[in-house]
């Protein structure tokens, strides 16, 4: 993972520019006025670069944005779409089964037993394929 360090210079010109640490690459160069618009451009900036432009790697510090987020379904099953498939928890009596399908697969991959909703979506999520 790639880590996007905020340099700042002063003169002649006030500027933030971030350097990518896996590339050595300039991403981006803002100007600004003053402490205030600093602080405000640097946030803005951090969050906007989920991956370098440059090398196409994933920042770390955005690293909650590269997982795949939980949707219920109109049924009240979970869904949770992942780079190569899917997870899908849904209730089973008074427990829950979960289970992770490769997209065009016609059957399960995996099929897991959980005894509740928090369980199940915790071992999706350290399922190996669980990433966007």
């Amino acid at each position: 993972m790639a880590k996007i360090d905020w340099c700042v210079t002063a003169y002649p010109k006030s500027e933030i520019y971030g350097v990518c640490s896996e590339c050595k690459q300039e991403v981006v160069r803002v100007a600004y006025d003053g402490y205030h618009d600093h602080r405000y451009k640097e946030a803005r900036l951090k969050r906007q670069f989920t991956e370098c432009p440059k090398c196409k790697k994933p920042v770390e510090d955005n690293a909650h944005l590269h997982k795949p987020k939980w949707e219920k379904q109109p049924n009240g099953d979970w869904r949770a779409k992942a780079k190569d498939g899917d997870f899908l928890v849904w209730k089973y009596g008074n427990a829950y089964k979960w289970r992770y399908r490769v997209y065009g697969g016609e059957y399960a991959n995996y099929i897991g037993f959980a005894l509740s909703l928090k369980e199940a979506k915790k071992a999706c999520e350290n399922h190996e394929k669980w990433e966007v």
